[in-house]
């Protein structure tokens, strides 16, 4: 999968994110994209969606389409698919006493 090159407008990737949650260990994987991933990458989608070692560790896949000119994940106008899993991963956050 061609990498989103921001000067010449060409490419597919423009980002990956990838979360673990600290206490439970789920992992997320976030792919920022351009449009053109729906005809150049769609091959690559289906491999995602079948790879045997991101089905065993990762529990979420989401895809974002993002035609933005700013170097960014995600913009207001961007569309969000989830690949696998529910699209979101759950972090148990400790809540400090200042006694």
């Amino acid at each position: 999968m061609p990498v989103y090159d921001q000067v010449q407008q060409k490419g597919v990737l423009r980002h990956l994110l990838v979360r673990q949650a600290k206490r439970n260990g789920q992992i997320m994987l976030v792919l920022s994209a351009h449009s053109s991933i729906k005809t150049l990458g769609l091959e690559c989608i289906e491999l995602l969606k079948a790879d045997k070692f991101l089905n065993e560790k990762v529990d979420t896949c989401v895809l974002i389409i993002n035609d933005s000119l700013a170097d960014v994940v995600a913009t207001r106008d961007s569309n969000f698919e989830t690949l696998r899993g529910t699209g979101l991963i759950n972090e148990t956050m400790k809540i400090l006493n200042d006694r």
